[in-house]
């Protein structure tokens, strides 16, 4: 009888080593706020999204950090949901910083020029606004609400008739527009298979991954 307490403390012990192992990644933490926040922003509840964003940021700050860095940490996907939260969380030094290793000119990631142009526009700096504006145009894009109103924004940070804080609440407004009207059923009937809801880039045609089918890219 005296073995059952003896193995019971064993089972404890074996237990509370397995716990660190259990912990979420900084990662996985990041990305499971990323996606609350994009609920909440998808339906216009900005403040808790912000809240959201904020946590994981700090999540993603943690995984960015990491010597060396875990696999998944530099999967383009993870980069570009890093940035985002950056953006939202209103850490725009560190969100150009991120999306600056996302962006190659020939890749159909536009999220990391235009994003990074946001930032930019936020931090006050209309020289690299408009290099990374012309850098979104340069990039192949079916958002169309968001390039007519980047278009606009570009023509005139250029000219001077449009002052940087404008161009960037103009932008950031049609950022969101483009957004909502990609999650309705007009918007995902045009998605394909990396951008649908168990695509990589789901974000941009649905408020949320597709858990089960769920697939990444590097």
């Amino acid at each position: 009888m005296k073995k059952f307490p003896i193995l019971i403390l064993a089972l404890i012990a074996v237990a509370l080593l397995a716990l660190p192992s259990l912990a979420l990644s900084p990662n996985r933490i990041g990305e499971s706020n990323f996606e609350r926040g994009w609920r909440r922003l998808m339906h216009d509840n900005r403040e808790e999204a912000v809240e959201a964003f904020a946590v994981g940021s700090e999540a993603y700050s943690e995984a960015l950090a990491e010597q060396p860095r875990a696999r998944y940490t530099n999967f383009l996907s993870n980069l570009a949901k890093a940035g985002m939260s950056f953006y939202y969380a209103g850490r725009f030094d560190e969100a150009v910083d991120v999306l600056d290793e996302v962006y190659e000119p020939s890749s159909k990631l536009w999220e990391s020029a235009m994003y990074s142009a946001m930032s930019y526009a936020y931090l006050g700096d209309k020289a690299k606004t408009i290099e990374w504006l012309e850098r979104f145009h340069a990039m192949y894009s079916d958002a169309q609400i968001l390039s007519d109103v980047a278009h606009r924004q570009l023509v005139g940070l250029v000219s001077g008739d449009v002052a940087i804080d404008a161009a960037a609440d103009a932008l950031d407004k049609a950022v969101f527009r483009q957004f909502r009207y990609n999650v309705s059923s007009m918007g995902q009937a045009r998605a394909i298979s990396t951008d649908s809801c168990s695509g990589a880039y789901w974000w941009r045609y649905a408020y949320k991954p597709c858990k089960n089918n769920l697939r990444y890219s590097n």
